[in-house]
């Protein structure tokens, strides 16, 4: 990935936060992490609104990661909404889990 551009990391484990910066330092990757904690902070980023409502929607992300299983909006519906809308639509997501459930 190139250091211009940062990626979402969308997290609501403290821990699990600083396992992925170790990880990303050990691996080298450069880019920014910009972490928020549950499915509604994540789209408000994603969709400038909310908190984020001046932020520039130009402005993408490299690549999001995040948990399936998040608080207020789980990752599936931040999925959908991620592909649902034209400006996210072809941001590479990559969703993690731990959850055991076959259904995950």
């Amino acid at each position: 990935m190139t250091t211009d551009k940062y990626v979402i990391l969308v997290e609501d484990n403290p821990d699990d936060v600083i396992l992925t910066q170790v990880a990303f330092r050990k691996a080298e990757i450069a880019n920014p992490l910009q972490v928020t904690a549950d499915g509604v902070a994540a789209m408000d980023f994603l969709f400038c609104c909310g908190r984020y409502a001046g932020r520039d929607p130009n402005d993408k992300p490299a690549l999001i990661l995040f948990d399936i299983k998040l608080p207020r909006v789980n990752g599936v519906q931040v999925l959908q909404a991620i592909r649902e809308n034209t400006n996210t639509r072809n941001i590479p997501v990559i969703v993690l889990t731990s959850s055991m459930e076959a259904s995950d």
